[in-house]
This record gives structure tokens, sequence and C-alpha cells, in this order.
């Protein structure tokens, strides 16, 4: 079954450097360290994407639920 937590997005440093983290680390709220040496603490405002996440898994495993036979 897919797992939208270990989607990857995208962030970004102020020094423009990209970096990818995934969803289960944003609803961690984890710290990422950028080579420039800034540290970036990843926020989930509200407990918005642990709550899209757990939608998201449910609607796909009851996809998935209707269409075994």
């Amino acid at each position: 079954m897919f797992d939208f937590s270990n989607e990857k997005v995208d962030i970004k440093c102020d020094c423009g450097k990209k970096h990818f983290v995934t969803l289960k680390q944003v609803v961690n709220r984890s710290l990422v360290k950028c080579s420039c040496g800034v540290s970036i603490q990843l926020e989930d405002e509200g407990g918005s994407v642990k709550k899209s996440v757990k939608e998201l898994n449910a609607a796909i495993k009851k996809l998935d639920d209707s269409l075994k036979f």
C-alpha cells in the first residue's frame, strides 16, 4: 500500500539551497541542517500535514479495499 508520509517535498534555505524532506519529517518537526551552517526547524502548523497524510492514507486504503475481489 502507498504511504503518503514517505512523499518528499522541497524546502529552500535562505542561501537558496534546496533540501528534500519527507512529510513524516515535517510531522515530526525534524531539524534540517544546510551546508551553509543554517539549521531549519520544520513545522506542521496546526497539524495540517499530519491530518492530510492520515486522510489520504485512509482514502487510498478504502480505494484499495474496494478494488479487491
